[in-house]
């Protein structure tokens, strides 16, 4: 599953409880530069 999003909201600090196990990919854009990270919850 890919999540995309623009906030300033770190991606440590998003509330995965809600979502189904997996593999994410999230895609995290601040002030103009975009990084990837790879969440796995199991």
């Amino acid at each position: 599953m890919l999540l995309s999003w623009n906030s300033r909201v770190m991606p440590t600090q998003l509330d995965l409880s809600s979502l189904p196990t997996g593999t994410y990919i999230v895609l995290f854009t601040h002030a103009g530069q975009t990084e990837s990270y790879t969440i796995i919850k199991n």
